[in-house]
């Protein structure tokens, strides 16, 4: 319930501001609904029926406060399953030189468009009691803005998930007309012991967005996945399996 608060009081706040003119002083604050066939995250079948994802996000200078959280639909489940609260810090090389005044004269150089990030994120989980059900995470990312927009991730659970998952991700974004969009990504991923799979490469993700512009600050997003088993063996921890589900996401930015 804190959490439903919370995601309202924060909409709210940004449409106050989103009537006039953005002061710079302003952080960024978006704002969605996500409605899933089911959830799936890093190739596990986290609840296998329809799902409610509300999230918010503020943030400034590359600095991202954010929470998501998951609602299952199923009888059997508690209706809040998971918050999550995220720390991000993400930067590029052009954008630091920027701010450090340094090369301004200069033409952009290829490691301009090279980006980091550092993130921490706290997993609570509501259907179990006690704090001993939680899990935290540490992360490091880096990306290449060019056509295909190469990544990596480097996600470090220290506490109940104990592991270490490496996700490599190559997408783009085609803008179309009337300001819509579609984006197609790839992901391939390496789960190093995290929540007892073992060491084996996650299943391969295959998405596809499409973005649709509604009135001056919301967004229609209606998507389709394919989590691809590329490793189903079970010695060692774990077994992944394939998984097809899609959904809808309506979203605000301010």
């Amino acid at each position: 319930m804190s959490a439903l608060i919370f995601l309202l009081m924060a909409l709210c706040a940004a449409n106050v501001y989103a009537e006039t003119e953005k002061p710079g002083w302003a952080p960024d604050v978006s704002g969605g609904v996500t409605f899933e066939t089911k959830y799936i995250w890093r190739g596990q079948n986290i609840v296998d029926d329809p799902v409610v994802q509300p999230e918010v996000s503020i943030g400034k200078y590359g600095l991202t406060f954010s929470y998501w959280g998951n609602i299952s639909t199923a009888s059997s489940q508690r209706r809040w399953t998971e918050h999550d609260y995220g720390l991000d810090y993400t930067f590029n090389i052009g954008q630091a030189k920027e701010l450090l005044g340094i090369g301004k004269a200069q033409r952009p150089r290829l490691l301009d468009r090279l980006g980091f990030s550092l993130g921490h994120i706290f997993y609570v989980f509501p259907e179990y009691s006690g704090k001993d059900f939680n899990s935290e995470e540490f992360y490091f990312g880096a990306s290449y803005d060019c056509f295909l927009r190469p990544s990596f991730k480097w996600y470090v659970d220290y506490a109940r998930g104990a592991g270490s998952y490496l996700q490599f991700a190559i997408g783009h974004a085609f803008d179309l007309q009337n300001g819509m969009s579609l984006k197609v990504n790839t992901t391939l991923a390496y789960n190093a012991g995290q929540w007892g799979y073992g060491y084996k490469f996650a299943p391969l993700l295959l998405s596809a967005e499409f973005s649709v512009p509604l009135f001056r600050y919301f967004t229609l997003t209606p998507n389709i996945n394919y989590s691809v088993a590329l490793d189903r063996g079970s010695e060692e921890g774990l077994a992944y399996g394939s998984e097809f589900y899609g959904g809808v996401k309506v979203s605000a930015a301010f």
